[in-house]
Parts: structure tokens; C-alpha cells; sequence
């Protein structure tokens, strides 16, 4: 992100400004400007608020029906959208989760472990930003035939 702002820079302002002999203040100004369109950019790529969702999902159908994972997920979104976080388990190791949320839709990996994950699709009621709201959807793994739902209510932290 800051290598494209900065040829975007290049171009409003001219390649030829950084091969003339231009005057100290000149090139001042042009550092002082390379200098805040990177701080926008690194505001741009902060994060979200952080949240921490009480999840529950659970597998209905499918070799491991009657599998369920319960517990606090808290976790951090990048303005690209870009998810992760830890699923705290009520019972059980905690598990690494990863995903994206791209406007009201979340696409979320929840690593258990050995090879197995369980891919959980839904919906946010409201935007990400708020934290409030309901959220759930459908629920796979990485084992085929696996079936069930997740859904949840945000919290703020």
C-alpha cells in the first residue's frame, strides 16, 4: 500500500522533481508531503475496533455430528478486511481463527487442529464498526459430509 502511494505521489508531483537540482525548500516540501501521505496510509491500514464475540457452532450432520465449540472470540479486523483472531474455549485449547469480512458477510477458518478445520459463512446484522448486533450462518469442515450452523452476538471490548 505505501510503495503504490508512494509512485502515486511520483505522478502528482513529477518525476522530474526528484532528478532537478531543486531548492532545499522544495525538496523539504516534497519529503514533508512523501511524509504524510505514508502516515495516511498507515492510518488507513489501522484496525478496527476489537471485539469479542460469545460463538457457538456446532456440526449437525456428518461424520462428526454432535461436534460443538463454544467460547469467546476475540479478534481484530484490518480495514482490508482481513480477520484474526483466538476462539477461547470454554472447554478445550484455544483455537486460531482467520478469515475476512468484506461489508455485512464473514468468512471464517477455525484451525482445530491436525489437519481439520471448521469453515464458518454468514451474515452481520450491522456493520463491523459497531460491534453489535447478531451474527451466524452455516457451518463445514475439512472433512466432507460435515454440516451444522454458528451464531452469536457481538460484545466490545
Amino acid at each position: 500500500m505505501r510503495r503504490i502511494l508512494a509512485v502515486l505521489i511520483v505522478i502528482l508531483f513529477g518525476l522530474t522533481g526528484c532528478y532537478r537540482s531543486e531548492s532545499p525548500e522544495v525538496m523539504a516540501t516534497y519529503q514533508a508531503e512523501f511524509a504524510i501521505a505514508e502516515a495516511r496510509a498507515a492510518t488507513e491500514q489501522a484496525k478496527l475496533p476489537k471485539c469479542y464475540i460469545q460463538f457457538q457452532a456446532a456440526i449437525q450432520a456428518g461424520p462428526d455430528a454432535g461436534l460443538s465449540v463454544t467460547g469467546d472470540l476475540k479478534f481484530e479486523v484490518a480495514r482490508t478486511g482481513v480477520l484474526s483472531g483466538m476462539l477461547l474455549r470454554e472447554s478445550g485449547p484455544a483455537l486460531a481463527v482467520s478469515g475476512q469480512v468484506t461489508g455485512r458477510a464473514a468468512n471464517l477458518i477455525l484451525d482445530l487442529g491436525d489437519g481439520q478445520f471448521l469453515f464458518a459463512v454468514g451474515t452481520l446484522q450491522n456493520d463491523l464498526e459497531a460491534c453489535t448486533g447478531v451474527i451466524g450462518g452455516t457451518l463445514t469442515s475439512s472433512r466432507p459430509g460435515n454440516r451444522g450452523d454458528w451464531g452469536t452476538r457481538f460484545f466490545k471490548r
